[in-house]
C-alpha cells in the first residue's frame, strides 16, 4: 500500500494502520490515538478536542471540493439558484476557517 505524498514527505516511516471513507470516521481516529491524518483544518479548529493537534508542516493546498448536485431539469429553477447563492454566501463568510487562518491552534 502506497503512502500519499504529503506522509512520504514528512513521515517517511510511518505504518498505515487504518483507512476511512468520512472526515467523522478519520477525526475520532485521531482522537483515539490511532495516528496521524490529513483533514480539513476547520474539522479540528470546530471540534476542540484536547486529543488532536496540528502538526506545524507545511503542505500543498489539496483540490478537495464541495459538490452540490441537482437533477438536470431543476438546476435552472429560483429555488435552486437560491440555495445554491446561499451556500456560496455561507461558505465565503467562513472562509478564513476553511483554510486554516482562524485556527485556535496557532
Amino acid at each position: 500500500v502506497d503512502h500519499p505524498d504529503w506522509a512520504k514527505t514528512h513521515f517517511p516511516d510511518a505504518k498505515i494502520a487504518l483507512r476511512v471513507d468520512d472526515l467523522h470516521g478519520m477525526y475520532t481516529a485521531v482522537e483515539a490515538g490511532v495516528g496521524i491524518a490529513r483533514m480539513p483544518c476547520y474539522l479540528p479548529d470546530i471540534m476542540k478536542s484536547p486529543k488532536v493537534k496540528r502538526y506545524p508542516v507545511e503542505l500543498q493546498t489539496t483540490d478537495w471540493c464541495l459538490w452540490v448536485l441537482s437533477h438536470p431539469d431543476l438546476k435552472h429553477t429560483i429555488r435552486i439558484q437560491k440555495c445554491k447563492s446561499f451556500f456560496i454566501e455561507a461558505l465565503l463568510r467562513q472562509r478564513a476557517l476553511f483554510e486554516g487562518k482562524t485556527s485556535h491552534y496557532f
